[in-house]
């Protein structure tokens, strides 16, 4: 039976309850009320953080340098980036990278150097870029689901770094960047970042009247599985022992609204909750991957890619033995692993047999959207186990816009596997919604579960003014 508990939030938007009083006490940094979360795909991406692990393995970072390079060479020339670095090695690096690849104007590169710090290559999660319809940009760092090295720690100093950029500190909101996706008129966020925000706005009530309780209404259903190594943590739903569900309802409904609307307040407009549980089913639904942008785009303002197991699934099955063979040795080789081992099986065994309800969830998830009034198309996708890549198509930087000079631009910076059949098809679906596809292959990258979405992050992106959002 699915757990009763996740229902509350069916009704959070159709019958949402008045915000109490005491609300505005919370706020930490008050934002401008017409800030705006960049959208994904519409638009010229301005300004771009990147980083560099100092411990990433030379074949990661080989990929990592190969997809900045082509970054470097295929934005326009005055595009601005800030990339953070742990120490004098890697800087001189990127120093040669561009002198050596003839990169135009150095200037626009800020190199910032954190070698006091013990960072990542994740650039996206630990913040989220919003444009003020005013004008300038503002960076919000929040409070992280997933805690990775000191990235935490890294958003006030990139803000002071660049001049104009405004910092908003609000640690009332729980979630990673890479769990909202958005388009210019709205955003889809996981749902784990609306149960841990509003169970975050509870505990902090709680603890302003104080009162402290072992057990919350949030503790329920939603469980936190941390593990070290090349897996980051998980959310799970489960059912709690202590308490029947039904018990503390009207109060989870309550704070779920509330962290709702403090999501659309900073998001600047509609908020769409991806992954929460339809009561109606016996599966427990969840969301289809750990993060948004492993597995749903928003292309443009009408239509999203959703991804897909069994494209996937149906692709290697279809391939003859040497086709497979061929396959497998090209992501063997990327992985370090011997060429003759069934990578392929192994991605298609997680993704079905070790995740049996993975397509069912990846279907509700593009079920919901359809029913929002979006198109919907599909891309191929597996789920890597430890150590192998996770085959995302979703998981890409795009920009849309038209020169000063008139040419118009639409182009995806799309991660790829050496893997020719499902690059393909992948390929040909961008393709078919008039995008320049640029691949990049981070076949060892995704392994540590992320592509180039997750290893960058706009700080800046330019939109004409018919694309540029309202304020709500």
């Amino acid at each position: 039976m699915a757990i009763s508990t996740l229902a509350a939030n069916t009704s959070i938007r159709q019958n949402r309850p008045s915000r109490p009083a005491a609300a505005a006490k919370e706020q930490q940094a008050p934002a401008p009320q017409d800030t705006f979360v960049h959208p994904d795909s519409t638009g010229k991406i301005q300004h771009l953080v990147l980083q560099l692990d100092g411990n990433a393995t030379p074949q990661i970072r080989k990929e990592v340098e190969g997809a900045w390079t082509k970054l470097f060479k295929n934005m326009d020339s005055d595009v601005n980036f800030t990339i953070t670095l742990e120490n004098e090695k890697d800087r001189q690096g990127v120093r040669d990278l561009i002198e050596r690849e003839q990169i135009p104007n150095p200037e626009r590169f800020n190199l910032l150097m954190t070698d006091d710090l013990n960072i990542t290559m994740w650039a996206r999660d630990q913040m989220v870029g919003l444009g003020n319809v005013s004008g300038g940009n503002t960076l919000l760092g929040q409070t992280t689901m997933r805690p990775h090295g000191d990235d935490e720690l890294l958003p006030p100093r990139i803000a002071a770094s660049i001049p104009g950029l405004g910092f908003d500190p609000d640690k009332r909101l729980q979630t990673d960047g890479g769990d909202e996706v958005s388009n210019p008129n709205e955003t889809f966020l996981g749902y784990a970042s609306l149960y841990l925000t509003a169970k975050r706005l509870y505990e902090a009530d709680q603890a302003e009247q104080g009162k402290k309780s072992p057990l919350t209404p949030f503790d329920k259903s939603l469980r936190l599985d941390y593990s070290e190594g090349l897996n980051s943590p998980d959310f799970k739903f489960s059912t709690n022992l202590f308490k029947s569900a039904g018990d503390d309802l009207p109060q989870q409904e309550l704070y779920l609204s509330r962290a709702l609307d403090l999501f659309e307040q900073k998001f600047g407009h509609k908020v769409t909750i991806i992954g929460d549980d339809d009561p109606s089913t016996p599966i427990v639904e969840k969301p289809a991957t750990f993060h948004m942008d492993m597995g749903m785009t928003p292309i443009d303002s009408n239509k999203i890619l959703v991804g897909d197991p069994s494209i996937a699934v149906a692709a290697v099955n279809n391939m003859s033995p040497e086709e497979r063979a061929d396959h497998n040795a090209r992501i063997n080789s990327a992985l370090g692993l011997p060429a003759q081992n069934d990578t392929l099986g192994e991605l298609v065994q997680e993704s079905t047999v070790n995740e049996p309800d993975l397509q069912h969830n990846f279907d509700v998830n593009a079920r919901k959207v359809a029913g929002e009034g979006y198109m919907i198309d599909r891309l191929p996708y597996l789920q890597g186990p430890p150590g192998r890549s996770w085959v995302t198509y979703n998981n890409c930087l795009m920009e849309s816009y038209t020169r000063d000079d008139g040419s118009k631009v639409r182009r995806v910076f799309l991660p790829t596997y050496d893997l020719p059949i499902l690059d393909g098809i992948a390929k040909e679906t961008y393709e078919k919604q008039g995008f320049e596809v640029i691949p990049l292959n981070l076949a060892a990258l995704t392994s540590w579960r992320g592509a180039i979405r997750c290893i960058s992050n706009v700080l800046d992106r330019k939109v004409t003014d018919e694309q540029t959002p309202v304020a709500a």
